[in-house]
């Protein structure tokens, strides 16, 4: 990520005619994780653990490109839905009859559906106006003990045997921090800006990415 990123900068740099704005894929566990607090863009980043020390310092070389005058949006994305990622695995115990709450339920999930995460790209590139930190995440975040029974709920499936944290951490590595520790992020940059979610509702979302 941070390699990829000093390329970027350096390619920008070469070119006469600077490119009018950069959109910076980061991610929400730059806040660090919480059951209480409730995370903006203005909220203090973190780093106590991997994903918030890799999203500081990715976003760190981000802002040398911005350093050059090049308009910069740090898309801070939550847990993407869609038809790959992390939402299969979450979903395969509920159709093997298994399904139940991750860890304690009590963490905060931080979602948004796939089409509402590239419509945000394409508003933030759009929009002259904004720049810095956006969280990319719908305006509703659940709880994981919620998160579960919508799903069981969307796919009429049980909702009853608690799924361990081993499974995800061996599965998606680091980035299961999102989904086991988890953190309540709002998109206020969005909102604020005027940004239309089309899935504001989890069920929304699960309906339509669960229903084929």
């Amino acid at each position: 990520r941070i390699e990829a990123t000093r390329e970027v900068r350096r390619i920008m740099k070469q070119q006469p005619k600077k490119p009018r704005a950069l959109i910076q894929a980061s991610a929400v566990g730059i806040y660090g994780t919480s059951t209480e607090k409730t995370f903006t863009e203005q909220s203090d980043t973190s780093n106590e653990d991997f994903l918030s020390h890799t999203a500081r310092m990715w976003e760190r070389e981000g802002q040398k490109i911005e350093a050059l005058g090049i308009r910069t949006v740090y898309a801070r994305f939550g847990v993407m839905l869609g038809e790959k990622g992390a939402l299969p695995l979450m979903v395969l115990p509920y159709k093997l009859l298994a399904g139940g709450t991750i860890g304690s339920g009590r963490q905060w999930l931080s979602w948004v559906h796939v089409d509402d995460a590239a419509g945000l790209i394409a508003y933030a590139a759009e929009h002259d106006d904004l720049s810095g930190p956006m969280n990319v995440t719908s305006p509703n975040p659940v709880e994981m003990k919620q998160f579960g029974k919508t799903i069981a709920s969307v796919l009429h499936r049980p909702h009853w045997i608690p799924v361990p944290e081993l499974f995800l951490e061996k599965t998606l590595g680091e980035m299961s921090l999102l989904i086991v520790k988890g953190q309540r992020a709002l998109p206020k940059q969005a909102l604020t800006s005027g940004f239309q979610f089309t899935y504001e509702e989890l069920d929304l979302a699960l309906k339509d990415l669960l229903s084929a």
